[in-house]
């Protein structure tokens, strides 16, 4: 199990960031603790563009499946984007068995 993260640039700005996976079996107690951080900080994160940036993305939540599509770039929108890679980079930096992290400049 892991979580992949798709991370998307263009001309130094976030465009898509898309998080999948999930681990809820109580078994992988590991997984399942990643999966807690992960989410924690993907709700953290969306309800913060959803509040400070509204309508500046296409924002989805599912179960084991957030993705957060650019429409109109912002310098606080980018700075809240910028705080998600972040966060999830430091995951997967104590995590990297569990959390595969795919960047992508176009």
């Amino acid at each position: 199990m892991f979580i992949a993260v798709h991370e998307q640039r263009h001309q130094k700005n976030w465009e898509l960031i898309v998080v999948s996976g999930h681990e809820d079996q109580q078994e992988h107690e590991q997984y399942a603790l990643v999966c807690a951080q992960v989410s924690a900080i993907s709700v953290g994160i969306l309800n913060s563009i959803d509040q400070q940036c509204p309508n500046s993305c296409e924002l989805t939540m599912e179960d084991g499946f957030v993705s957060i599509h650019v429409k109109e770039s912002t310098p606080l929108l980018q700075s809240i984007l910028e705080t998600f890679v972040i966060q999830l980079d430091t995951v997967a930096q104590v995590n990297s068995k569990t959390i595969k992290i795919e960047k992508v400049e176009v």
